[in-house]
């Protein structure tokens, strides 16, 4: 069921950006909570000893939807669509080579893809797994502490404003961590708590949206919503050996979701065009809509094809 919850996440951060529900910052951090758990998983599984396989295939997965959305970026601008965010743009030379190469930390100049930040920290722990950083429990519980350690060092000595905060590796080391660590713990769940582990932990988390609403931010809401994450992922991977009669259809709508998350900014310009963004019902509801239309688009032009050598890559 993981792909239905990571278009979920997706749609999540789609409404946040256009100024509905301001909850795109916990969404990320459940993505990385995820991917630290799905990560370990393929490295200490399915690709054990085959590092090289292991890296082929993240980059078949991001890369090519990622140049992709460029294009259609830079198509949109070039065909002169109102801006979604006054920071949308093509970068100067310097910056795009770099973003190119999915290195992401601009701030001061345009970009073509403002979203792809979390996943240059994506591909960040994706090297560091794929050395080894959560390839045992010991591991794993080492990285989670020196992780502990940094947000709570960040916390005190940081500015409100500082990208060490959110947007920076270091911010993202904690939920990856987490979701490592419940890789190795998974068992620790039996069978028959599967259902209430997920009710508990998913209102959990949504308990901490709402206090987040509210606007009472605090660590200890942030520590509470990963922690929660952590089992709600975990109520997911056991979920899903009983649902594989839905394997197919959790696919599908998961597949939707990296390239949802990356082009959405387009999908707003293409709304821009049909209505006005003061009317914010039905500029959601069509952002939403054209932003899923792209992401099929991409999965006929892109994935159908790139996956082939991905499923053998998986195989071999």
């Amino acid at each position: 069921m993981f792909g239905i919850y990571r278009t979920i996440l997706a749609l999540a951060v789609v409404l946040h950006h256009c100024d509905l529900y301001r909850i795109g910052g916990y969404a990320v951090m459940a993505f990385f909570v995820l991917s630290g758990f799905l990560m370990s998983l393929l490295v200490c599984e399915t690709y054990k000893g085959r590092i090289r396989a292991f890296a082929m295939n993240r980059f078949l997965r991001l890369y090519p939807t990622y140049w992709f959305t460029m294009l259609l970026m830079a198509l949109l601008l070039w065909l002169g669509l109102p801006l979604s965010r006054e920071d949308v743009g093509i970068p100067p030379l310097a910056q795009l080579i770099p973003d190119i190469l999915y290195v992401n930390y601009w701030k001061d100049n345009p970009q073509l893809l403002l979203t792809s930040w979390a996943v240059t920290n994506e591909i960040v722990f994706y090297c560091l797994i794929a050395l080894g950083i959560s390839a045992s429990q010991v591991r794993a519980l080492v990285w989670l502490f020196i992780s502990i350690i940094m947000y709570f060092v960040v916390q005190v000595f940081s500015s409100a404003e500082s990208d060490l905060r959110y947007f920076s590796p270091v911010a993202a080391s904690l939920p990856f961590a987490i979701g490592a660590v419940a890789y190795h713990f998974r068992n620790v769940v039996s069978a028959a708590n599967i259902v209430p582990l997920g009710i508990v932990a998913g209102a959990a988390m949504l308990l901490c949206i709402f206090i987040d609403a509210a606007g009472v931010t605090k660590p200890p809401t942030q520590l509470l919503f990963l922690l929660a994450t952590a089992f709600f992922t975990l109520s997911l991977f056991h979920s899903a050996k009983k649902a594989r009669a839905l394997k197919w259809v959790d696919d599908q709508i998961g597949a939707l979701s990296y390239p949802v998350y990356l082009n959405h900014f387009g999908a707003m310009m293409v709304a821009l065009l049909l209505v006005e963004r003061s009317a914010q019902a039905n500029f959601i509801l069509y952002t939403v809509v054209i932003s899923l239309a792209l992401a099929m688009l991409n999965n006929i032009v892109v994935d159908v094809p790139i996956n082939k050598v991905r499923n053998s890559l998986r195989r071999s």
